[in-house]
């Protein structure tokens, strides 16, 4: 595929996480491997979810609990920390790394991307902002909202997007969360940790981390945050989006990815 700056834009149904994260790696393969454009695909989840990040332990992680109220989990190939998808606009962008948009290292791709996101988020009427520098603390929490990294995005001080960058077989696959609604700190009903700690969690949540709703003070709807994130990413990243669903090849793709890995509990709770 040439770096044309025409990319496909997928406003996917809602799926498992086990579904969601398979098609994203498939994408990302198909992307790789020059048989689809680079491609953003925004989505939620049905049912809720908890997503881990490729190198934590399970066992930090009340998984009774989480099947008890019928919601899902997975492993991410991506890195980072545990995220709960919930009442939230989740989007993977995924490109080859020779395309100029994600050209250079983690970070330098990282904030060219964040750029596109901050433009979306302020046509909302948010006054957000990036983080230049990381605050040198790594957070304290199994949860991803617990501390904003280098280049990520915040309103008044607390964190409104999460992302990871997960590289491989010449592809860059970015994928983050934006919650719209609901309480960020749900999260902590899920990590192993005592009532104390986790009465501190949940206050250290709420200080770091916010929703759309709670930063704009009105509700935000799916359809508004993707045609504002995709605006401002078009506007940044200089792309135009062609409209289009996936090919027979990332479908079957995925199915396998769900059969071998995303659906299968030798990934999902390994060690």
């Amino acid at each position: 595929m040439q770096n044309d700056g025409r990319w496909r834009l997928v406003i996917d149904d809602a799926r498992t996480g086990a579904w969601n994260m398979a098609l994203d790696e498939a994408v990302s393969r198909a992307v790789a491997a020059g048989r689809s454009p680079a491609t953003l695909r925004i989505y939620s989840w049905e049912p809720a979810c908890l997503s881990i990040g490729y190198a934590q332990k399970c066992k930090d992680f009340d998984l009774a609990l989480l099947e008890a109220r019928g919601m899902g989990f997975v492993r991410r190939p991506s890195g980072g920390r545990a995220v709960l998808h919930k009442a939230e606009l989740t989007y993977c962008l995924c490109a080859r790394e020779d395309d100029p948009r994600v050209a250079g290292g983690v970070l330098e791709s990282y904030k060219r991307l964040s750029a596109g996101f901050l433009s979306g988020l302020r046509l909302l009427g948010l006054q957000a902002a990036l983080t230049a520098n990381h605050d040198g603390s790594s957070g304290t929490l199994a949860a991803c909202f617990d501390a904003p990294g280098r280049y990520e995005l915040t309103a008044g001080g607390r964190k409104v997007i999460g992302s990871a960058q997960w590289r491989h077989h010449g592809a860059v696959l970015q994928h983050g969360s934006v919650p719209l609604s609901g309480d960020v700190s749900e999260v902590v009903d899920y990590l192993r940790l005592g009532e104390k700690e986790k009465e501190r969690a949940r206050a250290v949540l709420r200080e770091r981390a916010a929703t759309l709703l709670q930063v704009l003070q009105r509700q935000v709807s799916f359809s508004e945050a993707a045609a504002a994130l995709t605006t401002g990413l078009a506007a940044e990243l200089q792309v135009n989006w062609e409209t289009a669903g996936f090919s027979d090849y990332e479908l079957a793709a995925a199915e396998r990815l769900v059969k071998e890995k995303y659906g299968n509990e030798s990934w999902n709770r390994r060690s």
